[in-house]
């Protein structure tokens, strides 16, 4: 197994009104139910700076909070791409109940949106997080992984209306990400942001692993995407620690990226240190060819579906080189493009044409997206089920701590004082406060723990981990 999780920072908006995107964000946040340590009733009055301190961990081992004026949502360590296909999606789910909960209480209507730029020089972000061996050498890990995050924009990509960070020229492309990424390495996030960044939080113990943040994808709708989108760079990953990858070494790693997301044809070429000339789609077939060899001499499919996600990924790369079209059904770029070029069509408009703009807003907005109806007509092929979305939501992963944190979470909300990814911070009787460290992404599950799920005591039950 591997640890994997992703953070989604949503757009917030509200139409016609003077509340700030801090003030929405918080708002957002403090509606979100249910939360530790309380529940927070929203309020109709405008917050003042002391009131903009939102954190909540949630009842399936999530954090959401306020991060850089926009409400953030962080799913649980999750153990499976497939699993976090559904954790991610549960917080679509409770960010749009929670936006309405606002709407209802203050008679503002308030918009979130799944994307990663507002079109008008601001980006934020949609970052994977990948739990790696502390023993796989630095160097490896950026020679390999900045090759493939470039040549991958097909597969992350959630398509843009505009070209440059203000969507200063007019067009089409399909990563909405891109044109922010300015540098191959580096530590920012939210200016000069690198292709590949170097931040080292494992929230576990340090000695043993490294978290790899990765800043370049955009939030999909669209299930297979996502799958694909975690999958592979978990695989890419397991492969570079068994040293099994062959890096793609672009000469211009930046100029590479931005110039694969602005063809939407594939067509483009970027030059590597060896003075070979190779598409994107080219790149991440020796990528995927390096990881079917691995799995293949590994004598066993490596970790839950791999066999599955393998056959999935050299489909869309096929149906990507022949015909890019049927991949409408798995990629969210493609599929608004369709839309898109409807409507070019209809209207006979450039793509400097504002209606275009105001589409491609639509298709982000958490309850209103066309993505949904493509959903509900079953052109857009599904991982999980609704029933495992609505699960998700409330029940944490059963398979890593994120399971006690999310159980202690819901059963005992008063005892409860605080929580983070690695620490839990417990009211024992009498009033004493106690840590309870948890530096092992995969323990305290369900497996381990059994207790916490039926306890009736909670001083008794962290007596009975020997704290």
């Amino acid at each position: 197994m591997r640890i994997v999780g992703i953070e989604t920072e949503y757009g917030v908006s509200a139409p016609g009104s003077e509340l700030g995107p801090e003030v929405l964000s918080e708002l957002v946040i403090r509606a979100l139910a249910p939360v530790v340590p309380d529940r927070v009733t929203v309020a109709a009055a405008k917050l003042g700076p002391e009131d903009l301190a939102a954190n909540r961990v949630l009842w399936n081992g999530a954090r959401a909070y306020v991060d850089h004026a926009h409400p953030e949502y962080s799913s649980p360590e999750t153990a499976s791409p497939s699993q976090l296909v559904a954790y991610d999606l549960a917080g679509d789910r409770l960010f749009a109940d929670a936006a309405k909960a606002v709407t209802d209480a203050t008679g503002v209507e308030v918009r979130v949106y799944r994307n990663t730029t507002d079109g008008k020089g601001s980006s934020y972000g949609r970052h994977e997080n990948h739990l790696v061996s502390r023993d796989t050498g630095w160097q490896k890990i950026v020679d390999v992984m900045t090759g493939f995050l470039v040549a991958r924009v097909p597969l992350v990509g959630a398509g843009r209306v505009g070209i440059g960070q203000r969507g200063e020229r007019p067009g089409y492309q399909i990563s909405q990400r891109a044109d922010f990424l300015v540098t191959p390495i580096g530590l920012q996030t939210t200016h000069d942001r690198p292709i590949l960044n170097t931040r080292d939080e494992p929230h576990a113990d340090p000695r043993r692993w490294r978290r790899l943040h990765v800043i370049t994808g955009d939030p999909a709708f669209n299930e297979v995407q996502t799958w694909l989108t975690v999958g592979s760079a978990s695989l890419v990953l397991a492969a570079t620690e068994a040293g099994a990858v062959v890096p793609v070494r672009w000469a211009n790693p930046v100029l590479a990226l931005q110039s694969f997301s602005h063809d939407t044809t594939m067509a483009t070429t970027a030059e590597t240190v060896d003075g070979r000339r190779l598409t994107c789609l080219d790149g991440m077939e020796l990528y995927l060819e390096a990881v079917e060899a691995f799995v293949a001499n590994a004598g066993e499919a490596w970790g839950d579906g791999t066999g599955q996600l393998l056959a999935a990924w050299r489909q869309l790369l096929d149906d990507l080189r022949s015909e890019p079209s049927a991949t409408a059904d798995r990629l969210d770029w493609v599929a608004k493009l369709r839309l898109l070029d409807g409507l070019r069509s209809r209207a006979a408009c450039g793509w400097d044409d504002h209606r275009l703009a105001a589409l491609d807003l639509l298709w982000a907005d958490l309850e209103r997206s066309p993505a949904h109806g493509l959903a509900a007509r079953g052109a857009s092929r599904r991982v999980v089920t609704d029933d495992q979305i609505d699960s998700a939501t409330t029940e944490p992963p059963p398979d890593t701590r994120a399971w006690l944190r999310g159980t202690l979470v819901r059963r005992f909300p008063d005892d409860v004082a605080s929580a983070s990814w690695d620490d839990l911070l417990i009211r024992r009787r009498g009033g004493r406060l106690q840590h309870l460290p948890m530096p092992d992404p995969l323990g305290y599950s369900r497996a381990s723990v059994p207790a916490a799920a039926s306890c009736p005591d909670l001083d008794a039950l962290i007596s009975s981990l020997g704290r």
